[in-house]
């Protein structure tokens, strides 16, 4: 799928919308027999063209094939390389304000990378009781935006200052970002997560998968950003 760098909204369209159909249509002429979707937190119908439709639209499709299919619907992810987290550390690395969009009160639920991974092996491994369900996971803990910041500038040991951004003046200049730079830091698209809390049940992977997944604040004091 396109990830929330990738510039244009057509980009969304013919990568997560026309891909995913492209997906379908060969999983059907091979026979395939069940689909496991990655998708995100807060999937939803929104305008056409936009980042959160192209993820909705690739879900309906899937649901729509006739191929069993189950949907996971993570919160932020963390661990090495997961590019949300690692995007704030470079800019805490990078500079000495740190914008708290929207105030910094969005509220996230950071899972670990190899959770995920994890969850996505026991739906394997369970067809009958997962097939054609849509499960919604995150980690043990919730963090408002700001305490994802301060736990990462904490893992870095480094002070940074933080300054009250609204989320209208942060979104033109992700709009400009994305016009002029060939990778931006931020991205019209990376701004659909602020305009929501990107939380589910604290006991969701527990409950339905039967573990309990890696704590964000523990992670990072144990191995760092």
């Amino acid at each position: 799928t396109a990830d929330r760098k990738s510039q244009g909204e057509n980009f969304y369209n013919n990568t997560n919308v026309n891909g995913t159909i492209n997906v379908v249509n060969a999983a059907k002429a091979a026979g395939v027999q069940r689909i496991i979707v990655i998708s995100g937190l807060g999937t939803k119908p929104d305008k056409p063209g936009s980042y959160m439709e192209g993820r909705y639209e690739a879900e309906r499709t899937v649901i729509d094939s006739g191929i069993s299919y189950t949907i996971i619907r993570p919160s932020v992810l963390f661990g090495k390389g997961a590019p949300f987290i690692t995007g704030l550390a470079d800019l805490a690395k990078t500079s000495p304000v740190l914008p708290l969009i929207g105030g910094g009160k969005i509220m996230f639920q950071p899972i670990f990378v190899d959770d995920v991974v994890t969850v996505i092996v026991k739906v394997l491994e369970n067809p009958q009781s997962t097939n054609n369900k849509i499960y919604t996971i995150g980690g043990p803990g919730y963090y408002s935006f700001t305490q994802v910041f301060d736990e990462i500038t904490k893992a870095m040991h480094i002070h940074r200052l933080k300054v009250y951004a609204p989320t209208p003046l942060v979104g033109i200049g992700a709009a400009v970002m994305e016009a002029v730079l060939p990778k931006p830091p931020l991205t019209k698209a990376a701004m659909t997560l602020f305009s929501f809390d990107n939380t589910t049940d604290l006991n969701s992977v527990e409950r339905d998968f039967g573990f309990k997944p890696t704590s964000f604040s523990a992670y990072l004091s144990q191995n760092g950003v």
